[in-house]
């Protein structure tokens, strides 16, 4: 007709882009017919799709309120059978059946994917933070003895009888003090130097991590403080420690070889008192007993100094909440950009539904999940010592919360750049101000009330802690504040994503 090509298709709207005039038309009604790029504009959209479920929802709206008035004039040649089934109560789950199985089926499909982007990253986690400080780098200590002995190789020298009396004089504890190293520390090995330049020296190029300095004198300050340390010579006192010096730029290595020297010179002042007939107890460095059983639950032994405990806790805690948002983000978001859900929205499947299965599915990947993380940590790191129950249902209240963030982020972004963009800066905040590069204790006043207002998972992993530490019940003090707050969270983000699907134009425009 006049030289032009007509053609009608269902399907492929965005292909049609391309002709100079485009018409759509829905239930026997044309809604539209213009210029694709005239249309495009006139409604702020950025596809042609979007556009046509604009006219679609336009096109809902005044038949209902037309109808309502009585005043509606049909143009439908057909009335779509399906449309008060839709909206009914009844479909409510028939569509969400369907939502959930088309999620299952994505696992499926791309399962090496789920696995890796879930169970996978949870139990990676948690070993990583159960093993770190666990093991430590190669380490060689080198020391420089100015006492007899030298290298300390003969076994004379730490295996001789140790004298007793008021006026004692030891001799070779120096050697006592290396010997007891090396049974404690095989692996880290002590190398002799003859001069003190000569260790220094590869201490700065790094070959040794430390230098330990043992007087020419120590042995005979070391009887000083333990026979007459009234009335020695400062100097002589003096001359009973051993001088470090260590490169504090390698943290790891540093702290261990700190760790061990305190140790092994303990071990060898204890052998002293013990041969001589005193009490071991006075070699308790500090003299002060720390007692924590009034704090804690019976039989729960914290090492204070042992960080993996306390960080573990709270990856465990920030997985619940993040293995949602990992899965939920990227697969709603690039789902709403590529419009599969606009034309399940136009076929009558309600936003809301949605969001039904997604969370529904998330709810049953979430209860899995941390049962495998608390059954890895419990089986191999921590013999669990609250009510295993109430951390899974903390854990799992906390995957809520995280669910509902991810959905709120969903409604308030426009593509996946912004989605992911959004992932990346919670990651980096969460890292930083919920307890796992430092306790939330020690965090900058000012930040911490900020921790406990954005983050969940904040309160939610003090509880944790006290359920294990502390053995504390559900009705105890910090496990419902961390719940009550989780469930208002929840609340609030739940009410503001109603207000966005009430003001949508299409499912694309969340």
């Amino acid at each position: 007709m006049d030289g032009r090509t007509i053609i009608i298709t269902t399907h492929y709207i965005e292909e049609a882009r391309q002709a100079n005039m485009v018409a759509l038309m829905r239930q026997g009604v044309l809604l539209a017919e213009a210029p694709p790029e005239d249309l495009i504009k006139q409604y702020h959209a950025t596809t042609l799709e979007d556009v046509f479920l604009q006219l679609c929802y336009k096109q809902n709206q005044n038949q209902d309120s037309q109808a309502d008035n009585n005043h509606y004039i049909s143009k439908i040649v057909f009335k779509n059978p399906y449309k008060d089934k839709s909206q009914h109560i009844s479909a409510v789950w028939p569509h969400t059946q369907a939502i959930l199985y088309k999620i299952i089926t994505w696992c499926k499909r791309n399962f090496p994917v789920f696995i890796t982007l879930s169970f996978g990253l949870s139990i990676m986690c948690i070993v990583f933070c159960n093993e770190m400080m666990t093991d430590f780098p190669p380490t060689t200590v080198g020391f420089v003895n100015h006492e007899s002995g030298g290298n300390c190789d003969d076994p004379n020298l730490y295996n001789m009888t140790i004298p007793c009396g008021r006026y004692a004089e030891y001799e070779n504890l120096g050697c006592r003090f290396i010997n007891n190293w090396r049974n404690r520390n095989p692996k880290m090995p002590m190398v002799y130097y003859s001069k003190y330049e000569d260790a220094m020296y590869d201490g700065k190029r790094t070959k040794i991590a430390a230098v330990l300095e043992i007087p020419e004198i120590f042995s005979q300050g070391i009887s000083a403080r333990l026979s007459h340390g009234r009335n020695a010579d400062p100097d002589l006192i003096g001359n009973s420690s051993i001088n470090v010096w260590g490169d504090t730029t390698d943290y790891m290595r540093t702290l261990k070889v700190e760790v061990e020297i305190q140790a092994s010179f303990i071990e060898m002042y204890r052998t002293l008192l013990t041969s001589c007939g005193y009490d071991t107890r006075v070699a308790d460095m500090p003299p002060m007993r720390i007692k924590t059983n009034l704090f804690i639950g019976e039989d729960v032994v914290v090492d204070m100094f042992d960080y993996t405990v306390y960080v573990a806790m709270n990856i465990i805690s920030g997985l619940a909440c993040l293995c949602s948002a990992l899965l939920l983000m990227p697969l709603l978001s690039v789902d709403k950009m590529s419009g599969v859900y606009a034309r399940c929205h136009l076929a009558g499947v309600r936003i809301f539904e949605i969001f039904l299965g997604h969370i529904i599915f998330l709810i049953g990947y979430n209860m899995v999940n941390t049962a495998v993380m608390l059954t890895v940590y419990h089986t191999f790191y921590w013999k669990p010592k609250g009510k295993v129950w109430l951390s899974f249902l903390l854990l799992n209240v906390e995957g809520l919360s995280g669910i509902m963030l991810s959905l709120l982020v969903i409604c308030l972004t426009d593509n996946i750049t912004q989605c992911t963009s959004f992932l990346i800066v919670y990651i980096i905040a969460m890292f930083s101000f919920t307890g796992y590069i430092w306790p939330t204790e020690a965090v900058w006043p000012p930040i911490k009330p900020l921790s406990h207002l954005v983050f969940p998972n904040t309160r939610i992993s003090e509880a944790y802690r006290a359920v294990e530490f502390k053995q504390a019940g559900i009705l105890h003090k910090e496990v419902v504040g961390s719940l009550v707050y989780s469930f208002f969270y929840v609340l609030l983000h739940a009410a503001v994503i109603w207000l966005l699907i009430r003001k949508k134009t299409s499912f694309s425009s969340l």
